[in-house]
C-alpha cells in the first residue's frame, strides 16, 4: 500500500470513528433527555387527570351524604312513620333532586331488609346486589364500579350511603351519577400527541372508559402486570412497556384511591422518540457529507505530499547506481523538500570525498617511510627507559627499608592509642561502614562481657537484644549516610550481666583521604544516676504543682467567700451608694477569683488564657449590671498569647473596671449597644489591649489624670505602676481605652 492510499485510509477512518462516536453519544444523551421530558409530561398528565376524577368522586360522595341525612328519606325508612304518606314526599324529593342535578340519573331508597321503598324510576326492582349494599352497616361507603344502569341504559357510578334514624342503621340511599363527566376527563388526550391515549383500569385490570382503538379491553397476557392496579403498583414513575394492544409505549399511571382505579396515560415509543430518530438521520447525513469532503481533501493533500517523496525515491535510486551528478532537490519548504536538498549536499560531499581519497592514497607511501623512521627513534628511546627503570628498582629497595621502619613506628603509635582508650571511663568503640565492630576500649569490652581482642568482626546482634541492636544499627546508618554526627542519644542498654542501664551515646563518622565515610566512632556514657536524679526532681516538681494548684483553689474559694459576704452585705444595705461600692468590690474580687479558678483548671500554673477569662467575666458582669432594655453585642478578639500570673491579676482588674463602667453608663436610654475587647501581642512581647463601646461617651472636659472615681483611678494606677504601661482614652463614637505594656521574659 503506497503512502497516498495509507494517508487516505487513516484520515477517513479518523473522520468515521469520530463521527460514529459523536452520533452514539448524541443519541444516548438526547434519548435520555427526551425520555425524561416525555416521562414528566405523562406523569403530570396522569396525576392531574386522576386528581380531577378524585375530586368529582369526592363531590359525588358529599352530595350523597347530604341526601342521606334528609328528613324525607329518613322518615320513609323509619318504621314509626306512616310509610304511605312518606313515600309520596320521598319520591317528590327524588324527582326534584334529579331535575336540579344534571349529573344524577337516578335515586333509590332501600330499607334495612333491601326492599326498594322509593325510586326515581317507575320500575322499583333493584339491580344491585343486596349483600353488597348491606356491607355498609359498619359505616363504610360503598361506591360501585362503573356499570350500565338497567333503568336508563346509561353508564353510571352508583354511590351508596347508610340512612341512620336516631343513630341506628335503618336503610340505604343509592344515587346513580352519570359517568360522562368522568369519561370526558379520562379521554381528554390534550398534550399527548397523535398516538397518546388515556384510559382507566378497574381493580381487575379491565378498561372501563372508551378506548381510542377498542372498548372494554382486557390487557393482553404480554403486558407487564406491574403497571396495573391489580398488581398494587401505585408509584407514578413512567416506564417503557407493551400495552394492551401489544404496542411498545412509554406510559405513566396514577392511582384513584376512591374507586381503587388506575388511570393510565401513554404514548407510543416511536412517537415519543421521533426527535431522536430525526436527529440521528440528520447526523448520519452530515457524517456522509463530511466523509465525501474529507475524501476529496485527502486525495488532494496526499498527492501534494506523495509527489516530492516519489521524486526523492527516484533520485535515490539514481545515486545508488553511481550517478552522483543527479539532482533530487525540490523547491518545497517542508521537511521533504529539506531532505531532498540534503541529498544533493550529500552527493556533492561524496564526490569531494572521492577526490580527497584519491589524493590521500598517492601520499600514503611517503607517510609509511616517515612512520618507519619514527619507529626506529622510538626503539632507541625504549632502551633508554629500560636503563631508567633499573635505576628506579634500586630506589624502591631503599624505600622498602624506610617503609618497614615507618610500620614499626605506626604499630607503636597504635599501642599508645589503645592504652589511651583504656584509660577513658566512657564506652568507646569503632565500626566499619557495614556496622561491624573494628575495635573498642576495655570499658566497652567489660560492658558486653568479652575480651578486647574478641570484639573485631562482631555486630550489635552479638552483644545486645534484637530490639536494641536494631535501634543501634538505625542510628549507625543515619550517621554513615548523612555524614553528620549524632549527639546525646538517651536509651536503655542491657549489659552482659542482664542489668539495664541508661546511657547517652554520641556517634561521629570518620572519612578517608577522599572525604568518603568509611566508618564511625561511638562513645557511650552511663547516665543511670543522672536519670534517677531527674526522676526524683520530676516527682518533686509534680508535688509542688499539686500544692500550687491547691493554693490557687483555696485562694479562689476564699475570694468567692468574700464575694458572697459582700453580696449579702449589698443586699442588706439600704443606701444606693453603699450598694454600688459593695457591688464594685464584689466584682473586683470575682475577677481575681476567676483568674485563680482558671489557673486551678489550667495545665500551666504560671500563665493564663485571657480569651476564656474575658468571656466568663462578661457573663458575670452582665448578671451584676443587667441592661434589660438594651441588646448588648459582645466582640472579644484575644490573641493566643500567654500572660504570666504576675500580670494576670492587674490586667484582669483593669478589664473588669472598663467592662463594668461600660455596662453601667454607656448605654443609658439606648435599645442596643456594642462592647469590644481586643488584645494583640508582638513577637517582642508588646501587648496592646483595647476596650471600647459605642455608647454615650465620656462627659465633655474629661481628664483621666484628674478623675475622682475610684474605678478610673484604679485603672490608671494598675496600668502605670504595676504594668509599667501607657493609658490612652478616646471619646469618639463612644469610649475607647487603649493600654500598652511589655511582658518581660
Amino acid at each position: 500500500m503506497n503512502i497516498r492510499t495509507k494517508f487516505l485510509v487513516v484520515m477517513l477512518s479518523l473522520v468515521l470513528i469520530t463521527g460514529m462516536a459523536a452520533i452514539l453519544i448524541g443519541r444516548t444523551v438526547s434519548t435520555s433527555i427526551i425520555e425524561e421530558q416525555v416521562s414528566i409530561n405523562l406523569e403530570t398528565t396522569a396525576q392531574s387527570r386522576a386528581n380531577h376524577i378524585g375530586t368529582v368522586l369526592g363531590a359525588y360522595n358529599h352530595e350523597t351524604g347530604t341526601l342521606s341525612v334528609g328528613t324525607s328519606f329518613r322518615n320513609i325508612v323509619d318504621k314509626r312513620r306512616n310509610r304511605t304518606h312518606c313515600i309520596g314526599i320521598a319520591n317528590l324529593r327524588i324527582n326534584n333532586t334529579i331535575q336540579a342535578h344534571e349529573d344524577i340519573s337516578g335515586i333509590r331508597i332501600l330499607d334495612k331488609n333491601g326492599t326498594v321503598v322509593a325510586s326515581g324510576h317507575m320500575d322499583t326492582e333493584s339491580d344491585d346486589n343486596t349483600s353488597e349494599i348491606f356491607r355498609i352497616e359498619d359505616g363504610e361507603i360503598l361506591a360501585t364500579d362503573l356499570r350500565t344502569s338497567v333503568f336508563t341504559g346509561d353508564d353510571v357510578v352508583s354511590v351508596v350511603m347508610p340512612i341512620l334514624v336516631d343513630g341506628e342503621f335503618s336503610g340505604v340511599i343509592i344515587v346513580d351519577f352519570d359517568a360522562r363527566k368522568i369519561f370526558e376527563i379520562a379521554t381528554d388526550r390534550t398534550g399527548l400527541g397523535k398516538t397518546g391515549e388515556i384510559y382507566i383500569l378497574n381493580e381487575y385490570g379491565y378498561i372501563i372508559t372508551p378506548s381510542r382503538v377498542i372498548n372494554d379491553t382486557i390487557p393482553t397476557p404480554d403486558v407487564n402486570p406491574e403497571h396495573f392496579v391489580a398488581a398494587g403498583n401505585h408509584e407514578p414513575e413512567a416506564a417503557l412497556y407493551r400495552n394492551y394492544r401489544g404496542v411498545d409505549v412509554l406510559g405513566a399511571h396514577a392511582h384513584i384511591p376512591a374507586m381503587n382505579w388506575c388511570l393510565v396515560a401513554e404514548i407510543e415509543e416511536a412517537e415519543a422518540f421521533a426527535p431522536v430518530t430525526r436527529l440521528t438521520t440528520t447526523v448520519f447525513s452530515v457524517l456522509a457529507g463530511l466523509l465525501f469532503i474529507g475524501a476529496v481533501i485527502c486525495v488532494i493533500v496526499s498527492g501534494t505530499i506523495a509527489k516530492p517523496i516519489v521524486k526523492l525515491q527516484h533520485g535515490t535510486e539514481e545515486i545508488m547506481r553511481g550517478n552522483l551528478d543527479y539532482k533530487v532537490g525540490t523547491r518545497t519548504g517542508d521537511e521533504v523538500g529539506e531532505l531532498s536538498r540534503v541529498f544533493d549536499t550529500m552527493t556533492a560531499n561524496l564526490k569531494e570525498s572521492g577526490r580527497e581519497l584519491e589524493a590521500y592514497s598517492r601520499g600514503l607511501e611517503d607517510k609509511v617511510e616517515e612512520r618507519t623512521a619514527r619507529l626506529d627513534e622510538l626503539l632507541a628511546e625504549s632502551e633508554q627507559q629500560r636503563v631508567a627503570i633499573s635505576n628506579m628498582l634500586a630506589d624502591v629497595t631503599e624505600a622498602k627499608d624506610d617503609l618497614a621502619l615507618a610500620g614499626a613506628k605506626l604499630r607503636q603509635k597504635s599501642e599508645e592509642q589503645k592504652a589511651l582508650l583504656s584509660t577513658i571511663p566512657a564506652f568507646v568503640y569503632f565500626k566499619d561502614r557495614d556496622g561491624n565492630y573494628v575495635a573498642a576500649n576495655e570499658a566497652f569490652a567489660g560492658m558486653v562481657g568479652v575480651l578486647v581482642d574478641e570484639i573485631a568482626g562482631k555486630t550489635d546482634y552479638d552483644f545486645f537484644p534484637d530490639e536494641q541492636a536494631a535501634s543501634y544499627k538505625a542510628h549507625d546508618r543515619e550517621v554513615m549516610e548523612s555524614g553528620e554526627p549524632i549527639y546525646d542519644i538517651e536509651e536503655l542498654t542491657t549489659r552482659a550481666d542482664g542489668k539495664p542501664r541508661w546511657t547517652s551515646t554520641s556517634k561521629t563518622p570518620f572519612v578517608d583521604s577522599n572525604n568518603v565515610v568509611i566508618g564511625m566512632v561511638g562513645m557511650m556514657l552511663d547516665i543511670t544516676k543522672h536519670k534517677k536524679a531527674e526522676d526524683q526532681i520530676k516527682a518533686s516538681l509534680a508535688e509542688k504543682v499539686v500544692l500550687l494548684r491547691e493554693i490557687h483553689h483555696r485562694v479562689k474559694n476564699n475570694l468567692q467567700v468574700v464575694s458572697s459576704l459582700l453580696n449579702m452585705q449589698a443586699r442588706a444595705a439600704k443606701n444606693k451608694d453603699s450598694i454600688d461600692v459593695l457591688t464594685e468590690s464584689k466584682n473586683r474580687i470575682n475577677a481575681m477569683a476567676l483568674i485563680h479558678a482558671q489557673l486551678y483548671e489550667s495545665d500551666d500554673l504560671s500563665e493564663i488564657n485571657l480569651n476564656d477569662f474575658v468571656n466568663k467575666l462578661l457573663v458575670q458582669l452582665l448578671q451584676s449590671y443587667p441592661v434589660p432594655d438594651t441588646q448588648i453585642t459582645k466582640v472579644v478578639s484575644i490573641a493566643d498569647y500567654p500572660v504570666p500570673i504576675s500580670l494576670a491579676v492587674p490586667v484582669g482588674l483593669i478589664v473588669n473596671e472598663l467592662l463594668s463602667n461600660a455596662l453601667k453608663h454607656a448605654f443609658v436610654g439606648r435599645k442596643e449597644g456594642k462592647i469590644e475587647v481586643n488584645l494583640t501581642a508582638s513577637e517582642e512581647g508588646r501587648i496592646n489591649l483595647t476596650v471600647s463601646d459605642n455608647g454615650v461617651g465620656l462627659p465633655a472636659g474629661f481628664n483621666i489624670d484628674k478623675t475622682g472615681t475610684l474605678g478610673l483611678r484604679l485603672i490608671k494606677i494598675l496600668t502605670e505602676d504595676q504594668l509599667d504601661g501607657t493609658l490612652k482614652v478616646i471619646s469618639k463614637n463612644g469610649t475607647t481605652f487603649n493600654i500598652k505594656f511589655d511582658i518581660d521574659d
